[in-house]
Order: structure tokens, then C-alpha cells, then sequence
């Protein structure tokens, strides 16, 4: 869509912009269409734009609803604005539009009219800007996207998005080449005001925000000992970052670190030694966090039947699997606790009725599972024709899903070959838990059995290659006749494989451990 202002037309026929109404317009209509039947070749030319009579009689039609010429007012009073939405460029203008019309009772019939036109040419400009790595004129300019619905987002931050992902493979290319290839001036761009550029966009960049920093702190691990001084710059501006709370320890952990590093070094040799010092003391304590976590997860439940691996890979996005084995872990520390005192850990008036399925589980922590639409991926389909009410858990490369499914119930999404599947069955979902417990607990089922640790120990993970494609096909929760709960899912020729290793882990040497 293209948005041409009516001023310059309304200014041709001589009326007082000032005074515009009912009677003027109808005035500069006349003005109009008298010039154009007069005409040679049946239009005119005002401001570069040749109109036709129907030209005409469409702007005068849309100008008769009085909030439009309300919204094509201050367009024209916001110059900046005005040449984004009409020449798509920007000039230095002090800034694109004055914020107080964010307040005006008007404001959200203004979003919706403007949005459309500005959506292409503002995410133009922003993408543009990203790549020039002009970041504080970038902060000026995101201020504009304040104006952009949420159903034009695509269009406006689409190649942004892309941008982002571009620089997050550059960086995990530089790691994979090695110290001996990096050049400091290829992480030059990464400061404070790109930093600030990336905080500024829309909550939906967090991922794309904590996957960057991902990447870079695993390239500073590769390059610590050669550039300790770059390392250290690197993490005083990603300190700033609004990342998530798991990779913001790791940044202060790894700042604490490399100021200690580079401040006592006071000679050459001093330096060489505390260089190759450092490596070690880095990985042991900037990433204590991560490693820490993941020896809980593979250490803490010894009661286990059988050996559970969970691995990982430091070169993948980490935080939303952590997320999401450290959530399974809480879960079964809060079953076990329940089961052994054996009643219900929680008052019955706060349990819900999950029926509504506007509804899913850990809303901070997880997306809907509906919402999931992988690039390759099947839908498969699961009903439960258990007494169990379900959560159904999905974890992906990038994010983590969730959802409940009633008894009774079908649930129909989408899942990629690398994804893993979970279920937590029980009964009297509970969103809230006031509990002596020292560790905080999370939302639960206020009523479970042994049936629901054996399903959180169990993983599922579609089996699909080249010779053994999967395709839309369904599933089922069911009640066995020894009484237990199976998955049907389960079985050689399902699609399905039950797996006892979650992610993959390397050491900074690239040893596998097992």
C-alpha cells in the first residue's frame, strides 16, 4: 500500500487548510473536477501525481469520514512520518512523530489507519539501518514502530529478524573456524548503542536476543586466551542486554572473570601467564551456571530405574532446554514429595477446570502448542482416552510448547523429527502452590500417583529420515489391562522411539562425554 497525503491536492484548490469541512471540501471538489473536464486529456498533474475524475471522487469519498481527515492532519503535521509513508526514506528530521498522539483518546483509530501504509516502508528502513550498523539513528527509528499493529509485524520486522539470525550465524561460524581465523575488527560493531538497538525491539525478539548472546559467549570461550581485552569489552556491553535471566548470569559470571584478567596484567609475561590461566578458571566459573544445572538434572535422581543422559550442545540455542529439564526435574521433586506424604498439596478451591483451552500451562516459559508450525513437520494427533488430565510438553531446537489434554479430549499439532515429547499426567491442575518446601515449586496437578514419575521419565522423538518419512497420523493416551497408562505411540512401527538421551553435551575440547 502506497500513502499519498490530500493536503498538497486540498492546498491546489486554494481553501484554508485550516478551515476544513463539509463546505470546503465540497468547494475544492468542484475546483477539481470543473479543471478536469476542461482538461485536454481528462486529468491533471498536481505535485508530480496525475489524477483522473475517479481519482477524485475516491479522495473526497474517503476524506467524508471525519477521523480519516483527522488521521491525514497530523501525518501531514509530522513531516517525518509523512515522507516515510510517502517517499519510504527518512531524512534527519529531529524526530518521525510526536509521541503524545500515543495518548490521544484517537490513538488507536490512528494505529489502525497507518499502520498498513507504514508497515513496509518503516521495516525497509529498519533492516537497512541494521545492516549500515547506524544503531543510534536505528533507536530513533524504532520509535516509530509504536504505530505498527500486531498484524503487520511480519512485514515490519520480517528482514529485521532475518538480519539478526544472519550475524547469530556469522558468530557461531567464526567459533567453528577457530581462534587462528578471527579478526577482533569482526565483532567491532557489538557495543553499547547496538546493544540498546536490540533492546528496543519487540518482546518477540527475546529468542532471537538470548540466541545471540548464546553465540557470542561461546565464541569469547573460544577466543579468551588471544583476546582477553575484546572479551571483556564484549561483556560489559552485553550486560546490558535484556536476555534471559539464566544467560544474564553467565555475562556477569564471564565480566567478573575477564575484569580480574585484564586488570593485574601489568608486563608481558604476566600477561601470557595469567592468558593461559585464564581459560580454565573462565569455564569453570562463567559457565558454572549451565554446567552446574545439568549435573542436578543428570545426578539428583538416583531412585531412577533406569540411566538417564541428559545432553547437550553448547553450539545450540541452551536456555530453552535448561527451561525445560530444570521444569521437569521440579516436577518430579514435587511428585515424589507428594506421593510420599500422601495427600493433596494444595486446597481444592484453587484447583481449575482445564477444559478451557484458551488456557495452557507455564505461560511465562512455554508458547501454546497449537501455535507451533515447523518448516518440515507432520501433524499428529493425540486423544486421551484416560481418566488422566495431561499436559503435553514439546521441545524444540528454538522453543519450548505446552498444553493440557482433557480426557476425552483430541489434540491435534504439528512436531519436526528432532523435537522431544513429554506427558505429566494427573488430576486437579493448580495454578499456584504455597508450600514449606525450600525449592520453589510451580504450577501443578494436586493429585498424583506413580504413574505420573514413570511418564515424566519418558521421552518420545519422532523417527523420520529419507527412508522412513513420517506422515499425519494419530495417537493415544489409553489405560492398559494391567490397569497402567500407555502411550500407543510406543511401538517399532509408530514413528516413534522412546529415547533416554535428551541433548547432546561437548567439552571446550570437543570430547563427547558419555
Amino acid at each position: 500500500m502506497h500513502y499519498r497525503s490530500p493536503f498538497p491536492i486540498l492546498d491546489y484548490t486554494g481553501i484554508d487548510l485550516k478551515e476544513i469541512n463539509d463546505q470546503t471540501l465540497t468547494k475544492a471538489k468542484k475546483i477539481l473536477l470543473v479543471e478536469i473536464d476542461h482538461a485536454d486529456n481528462g486529468s491533471i498533474t498536481i505535485d508530480g501525481e496525475t489524477l483522473t475524475k475517479n481519482d477524485i471522487l475516491l479522495l473526497f469519498e474517503s476524506l467524508s469520514n471525519t477521523e480519516y481527515l483527522i488521521y491525514h492532519r497530523w501525518i501531514n503535521e509530522n513531516p517525518g512520518l509523512r515522507a516515510l509513508l510517502e517517499n519510504k526514506t527518512l531524512d534527519d528530521y529531529e524526530e518521525i512523530f510526536d509521541e503524545q498522539l500515543l495518548s490521544h483518546d484517537k490513538a488507536s483509530g490512528f494505529k489502525a489507519f497507518v499502520s498498513p501504509y507504514l508497515a513496509q516502508p518503516l521495516g525497509k528502513i529498519l533492516s537497512q539501518t541494521f545492516t549500515r550498523q547506524e544503531y543510534t539513528r536505528g533507536l530513533k527509528i524504532i520509535k516509530a514502530t509504536q504505530l505498527i499493529e500486531h498484524a503487520n509485524y511480519d512485514v515490519t520486522f520480517g528482514k529485521l529478524q532475518s538480519n539478526i539470525r544472519g550475524i547469530t550465524a556469522e558468530l557461531k561460524l567464526f567459533n567453528e573456524r577457530g581462534v587462528g581465523q578471527f579478526k577482533e575488527h569482526q565483532c567491532h560493531y557489538i557495543n553499547y548503542y547496538f546493544i540498546q538497538f536490540l533492546n528496543q525491539l519487540p518482546d518477540g525478539f527475546g529468542v532471537l536476543r538470548d540466541n545471540f548472546a548464546t553465540e557470542l559467549i561461546n565464541l569469547t570461550v573460544t577466543i579468551q586466551h588471544n583476546h582477553s581485552h575484546l572479551c571483556k569489552r564484549l561483556y560489559f556491553s552485553l550486560s546490558a542486554l535484556n536476555c534471559s535471566d539464566e544467560i544474564k548470569e553467565v555475562i556477569k559470571n564471564n565480566l567478573k572473570i575477564f575484569q580480574r584478567v585484564t586488570g593485574d596484567s601489568s608486563s608481558a609475561g604476566k600477561k601470557e601467564t595469567e592468558s593461559q590461566g585464564s581459560g580454565a578458571i573462565i569455564f569453570k566459573v562463567g559457565f558454572m551456571a549451565i554446567f552446574f544445572l545439568i549435573f542436578i538434572l543428570k545426578n539428583c535422581d538416583n531412585t531412577s530405574s533406569r540411566r538417564v543422559d541428559y545432553k547437550m550442545e553448547l553450539t545450540q540455542p541452551m536456555t530453552h532446554r535448561l527451561t525445560h529439564l530444570k521444569n521437569m526435574l521440579d516436577l518430579k521433586m514435587l511428585c515424589k514429595q507428594q506421593i510420599k506424604q500422601g495427600y493433596l498439596m494444595a486446597e481444592e478451591n484453587n484447583s481449575i477446570n482445564i477444559a478451557d483451552s484458551t488456557l495452557w500451562p507455564y505461560t511465562s516459559e512455554y508458547q501454546n502448542l497449537i501455535s507451533y508450525t515447523p518448516e518440515i513437520g507432520q501433524k499428529i494427533s493425540v486423544t486421551n482416552e484416560s481418566h488422566y488430565d495431561v499436559v503435553v510438553f514439546l521441545s524444540t531446537n528454538w522453543h519450548n510448547y505446552s498444553a493440557f489434554l482433557n480426557p476425552g479430549e483430541k489434540l491435534s499439532f504439528n512436531m519436526a523429527s528432532k523435537d522431544y515429547l513429554q506427558f505429566y499426567p494427573g488430576q486437579h491442575w493448580k495454578h499456584d502452590l504455597r508450600s514449606k518446601l525450600e525449592t520453589t515449586q510451580r504450577q501443578h496437578f494436586a493429585k498424583v500417583d506413580s504413574t505420573t514419575l514413570t511418564f515424566l521419565d519418558k521421552i518420545w522423538q519422532r523417527q523420520c529420515s529419507h527412508t522412513t518419512p513420517c506422515r499425519d497420523s494419530s495417537f493415544s493416551l489409553y489405560i492398559d489391562k494391567g490397569n497402567s497408562l500407555k502411550f500407543s505411540g510406543n511401538n517399532h512401527t509408530s514413528g516413534f522411539k522412546e529415547v533416554n538421551e535428551y541433548f547432546y553435551l561437548k567439552t571446550l575440547s570437543g570430547n563427547h562425554t558419555e
